[in-house]
């Protein structure tokens, strides 16, 4: 697996992966895994070898519509991602990190249903 983020085992396409193959051979998974944030690179590394990748499809538009690599799909299911915002206690919030926090804030207050 190829990925420009690394994908926990708590990930439920990591779930929904590792319920179906332990179904089909009986073992847990265990694979090698690549990642990287740079998506020509992930794009060689795709083409040149048998693996398969997590990413948007946006990122491999055209080389979808060229058919050098094709979607798989994996049904629906949510996707949560959870992100915080750790500080030292003994210093001050920079103003980078004030900004960084509004900005976040005002983008997920705006979309809780």
């Amino acid at each position: 697996m190829i990925a420009p983020t690394q994908l926990g085992r708590s990930h439920p396409l990591f779930k929904m992966i590792e319920k179906k193959v332990k179904k089909l051979t009986g073992v847990a998974i265990e694979w090698p895994s690549i990642v990287c944030n740079d998506y020509p690179t992930l794009k060689n590394i795709l083409i040149e070898t048998d693996s398969w990748l997590v990413a948007p499809t946006i990122e491999f538009s055209e080389s979808l519509e060229r058919g050098e690599v094709i979607e798989l799909s994996t049904g629906e299911f949510d996707i949560n991602t959870e992100i915080g915002v750790m500080e030292n206690s003994n210093r001050s919030r920079s103003p980078a990190a004030s900004v960084f926090i509004k900005i976040c804030q005002d983008y997920f207050d705006s979309r809780i249903l």
